[in-house]
C-alpha cells in the first residue's frame, strides 16, 4: 500500500509539477546575479587586504623571468637581458611586487590571491592565527562547515572570517538561485525533477532543487536581507496570476504527540508548543494552570510568553525540541547551538519530564520494537531495516515517515481531483504545496488544498482519534511579499 500510494500514484502528481514548472522572473534574476557578482568582488578585495603574507598561496617557482613580468619590463623599456634574477628583483622591486612576484631561493614566485572558499587555505589561516581548528562532530576531521565556522567567528570576532562567511553565503546563493538549473527556459519556468532518495519517505528534487528554498534569515542583518529580498523576489507570479502557498501547520510536532498518544503535546503543537515549554522552563507564575485554559485564552497567553522570552524560545527550546523529536542527543545539540553540553542535557531532561509520554515512553516503545526485530514498518507500510539498532534513526523514521506519507496522500487526492491542472500547482516542499492560480481563483485554490490537507487520516487512528492538522495559506505576487490569508 505504501509503495502504491507514496511512490506509484505520487509520481504522476510530481511529474505534473515538473512539467508545469516554477515561474522565475529572468530580469530580476539577472539583477540578482549582477548584484552577487559585484558583492563578491568587493568582499574579495577586502579579504585580500587582511590576509597575512605568510598564508597567501604561492605559485610554482619560475626558472627565469616569468612571461608577464618580462612583458611588463619591455613595455617600460627596462633591461630584460644579461642580468640575473637578483638584478630584476632589486632594481625593479616595485614593478615585481605590483605583479605579486617575489624572489625566494633564487627563483621568482608569484603570490596568489587568498581563496576564502578553499578549505585548505582557511585551515592554514586558522593555524597561523593560533585559533582553534574546528572538528567535524561525526568524523573528527578538521572542518570549515557552516555551524562550526559560525562558532569560530563567535569565539574570535575575526574580521577576515566574517567576510569569508559572507563570501560563502554569496557563492551558495549565486550558484544556486542565479545560475545553472535555476535559469528559466523559454516558458519562464524552472523544472525540478522529483526523486525518492531518503530513508524516511521524504521526496527530494534536483536540477534545480526547488524543494529547498531559503525561508529563514536574520532580518536585522541588512546585508543578507537585501540579497534575500532579491532572491525571493525572483520567484514571481506571471501577469494575472498569484503565488499561493498552503502548508501543514506544526505537522511534525503534531505527529510526535499523536504517535506518542500524548494529548497535551498533540494539542499544544497546534497552538505554540515552544512558548508553552519556555514558560515552564522560565517558571512563569501561571505555568501549571496554563494547560487548563481554553484554546483561545491559551493561545493569547503563549503569545505573551513568546514576546517576553523570544530569544530563549527560538535559540534553545525550539531547536532542542526539534532535535528530540528525531532522537537527537545532547552532544550534537550543544555543538550546533554552541553552548555547554551540561546546559543542553538539563533542558533535554526538563522537556522529557514535562512531556514524559512523548520523550520517555515513546522512545522506549521504539527501542523495544528495534530490539524485537530490526525491520520497522510505519503505519503506511513503509519499511526500514535497523541492523545497527540506531535508536535515533529508528525514532526519526517512525515519526517522520507517517507525516510525509500523510501529506503525500493528500497530494495524490488533489492531483486526482484535477486541482493541479485547475489551479496550476508549481511546487511541493515537503509540508507545503505551491500554486500559481489566476488571481480570481485564489480563494477556491486555497480552499481546495486546505480541505485535503486538513482531512482526518483513515490510517493514523489511535486513542486520540484520527490524526489531522490544520493548514495555513499565504498569497503574494512573489515569494518576497507573501501575506497570510
Amino acid at each position: 500500500m505504501g509503495y502504491y500510494n507514496q511512490k506509484f500514484l505520487l509520481s504522476f502528481a510530481l511529474d505534473d509539477i515538473t512539467e508545469r514548472g516554477l515561474p522565475v522572473d529572468i530580469e530580476r534574476q539577472t539583477k540578482l546575479r549582477e548584484y552577487i557578482e559585484s558583492e563578491e568582488i568587493r568582499l574579495l578585495a577586502e579579504i585580500q587586504a587582511l590576509v597575512p603574507f605568510a598564508v597567501r598561496p604561492l605559485s610554482k617557482a619560475y626558472k627565469g623571468l616569468p612571461k608577464d613580468l618580462r612583458t611588463a619590463l619591455k613595455e617600460r623599456d627596462l633591461i630584460v637581458k644579461k642580468a640575473g634574477l637578483d638584478y630584476y628583483h632589486i632594481n625593479h622591486y616595485d614593478l615585481c611586487n605590483s605583479l605579486n612576484y617575489y624572489l625566494i631561493d633564487d627563483q621568482f614566485v608569484r603570490v596568489e590571491d587568498f581563496n576564502p572558499n578553499s578549505h585548505k587555505q582557511l585551515i592554514n589561516y586558522l593555524t597561523y592565527m593560533g585559533y582553534r581548528i574546528p572538528l567535524h562532530i561525526d568524523t573528527g576531521e578538521a572542518t570549515t562547515g557552516k555551524e562550526e565556522f559560525a562558532q569560530l567567528i563567535a569565539e574570535t570576532d575575526d574580521e577576515l572570517l566574517k567576510l569569508t562567511q559572507k563570501i560563502k553565503k554569496l557563492t551558495k546563493l549565486g550558484g544556486t538561485y542565479a545560475s545553472g538549473d535555476w535559469i528559466p527556459g523559454e516558458d519562464g519556468c524552472v523544472h525540478g525533477t522529483f526523486r525518492y532518495t531518503t530513508a524516511i519517505g521524504q521526496t527530494a528534487a534536483t536540477k534545480p532543487n526547488c524543494q529547498q528554498f531559503p525561508e529563514h534569515f536574520d532580518k536585522k542583518d541588512e546585508w543578507i536581507s537585501e540579497i534575500m529580498r532579491q532572491v525571493k523576489g525572483s520567484i514571481r507570479a506571471k501577469e494575472g496570476h498569484k503565488l499561493v502557498k498552503v502548508d501543514a501547520r506544526s505537522a511534525h510536532a503534531r505527529m510526535q504527540g499523536f504517535l506518542a498518544e500524548d494529548p497535551d503535546y498533540y494539542r499544544l503543537a497546534s497552538l505554540d508548543l515552544h512558548s508553552y515549554t519556555t514558560g515552564h522552563y522560565m517558571n512563569v507564575p501561571d505555568a501549571r494552570e496554563m494547560i487548563l485554559l481554553n484554546d483561545a485564552d491559551l493561545h493569547r497567553r503563549l503569545k505573551e510568553i513568546n514576546k517576553q522570552y523570544n530569544h530563549i524560545r527560538n535559540s534553545m527550546v525550539k531547536r532542542i525540541t526539534y532535535l528530540m523529536q528525531y532522537g537527537g542527543g545532547a552532544e550534537k545539540a550543544a555543538t550546533i547551538l554552541r553552548v555547554a553540553v551540561a546546559e543542553v542535557e538539563g533542558l533535554i531532561s526538563f522537556i522529557t519530564q514535562l512531556f514524559p509520554l512523548s520523550f520517555a515512553d515513546f522512545p522506549k516503545k521504539i527501542k523495544a520494537l528495534v530490539k524485537q526485530h530490526p525491520r520497522l514498518v510505519s503505519p503506511h507500510g513503509h519499511c526500514r531495516w535497523m541492523w545497527d539498532g540506531d535508536l535515533q534513526q529508528a525514532i526519526a523514521f517512525m515519526v517522520a515517515n507517517p507525516f510525509h506519507a500523510h501529506i503525500q496522500d493528500a497530494i495524490v487526492r488533489l492531483f486526482q481531483q484535477g486541482v493541479f491542472s485547475r489551479y496550476n500547482v508549481v511546487n511541493f516542499t515537503h509540508d507545503a504545496l505551491w500554486l500559481h492560480p489566476l488571481e480570481a481563483d485564489v480563494p477556491a485554490a486555497i480552499k481546495a488544498v486546505q480541505v485535503e490537507f486538513e482531512r482526518p487520516s483513515e490510517i493514523l487512528v489511535n486513542s486520540l482519534g484520527a490524526f489531522w492538522c490544520s493548514a495555513d495559506a499565504q498569497v503574494g505576487d512573489s515569494l518576497l511579499d507573501m501575506e497570510d490569508v
